[in-house]
C-alpha cells in the first residue's frame, strides 16, 4: 500500500511541474520556434512516461483489491497513449499548418490543444481524487 501512495503521489507531482512550471517556463525563456520544437520532443517521452506509470498504479491497486479506482487509473492511463498516438499527431499537423499562415488550421489547432489540455486535466484530476483516497486509507 505504501507503494501505492509513493507512486501516485510521484505521479501528481510530476503532472503539476511538468504543467504548471516546465511547459510555462520553456515558452517564456526559449524563443518561440526553439520553444515549440523542444515541446514537440518532449510531450511524446511526458505522454509515455505517464501512461505507463498510470497502468503501473493500477496493477497496484488491483492488487490492493482496489479494482474500481484502479479500472478508473487504467482508463486515465489509456489516455495518455491516446493522447500520444490519436491526438498530437493532429495537434502537431495543425500547428504545422497554422505557422504557414493557414487560418483554418489555427482554429483547428486551438480546438485540439484546447481536447488535450482538457484530457490532462481530466488525468490530473484522477490522480488527485487516488492519491486522496490511498491516504486516507493508511
Amino acid at each position: 500500500m505504501i507503494l501505492t501512495v509513493i507512486l501516485a503521489g510521484v505521479i501528481a507531482g510530476g503532472m503539476v511541474f511538468f504543467a504548471f512550471f516546465m511547459a510555462p517556463l520553456v515558452f517564456t525563456q526559449l524563443p518561440p520556434k526553439t520553444a515549440g520544437s523542444f515541446i514537440r520532443s518532449v510531450f511524446p517521452k511526458y505522454y509515455l512516461t505517464f501512461g505507463s506509470l498510470f497502468v503501473i498504479l493500477s496493477l497496484l491497486l488491483f492488487f490492493s483489491s482496489l479494482v474500481l479506482i484502479g479500472i478508473i487509473t487504467l482508463l486515465s492511463g489509456f489516455g495518455f497513449i491516446a493522447a500520444r498516438q490519436l491526438l498530437m499527431p493532429v495537434i502537431n499537423k495543425y500547428s504545422d499548418l497554422s505557422s504557414e499562415g493557414d487560418a483554418n488550421a489555427t482554429r483547428k489547432f486551438s480546438n485540439f490543444h484546447r481536447l488535450s489540455v482538457i484530457i490532462n486535466v481530466l488525468q490530473m484530476l484522477v490522480i488527485f481524487y487516488v492519491f486522496y483516497s490511498l491516504l486516507n486509507m493508511l
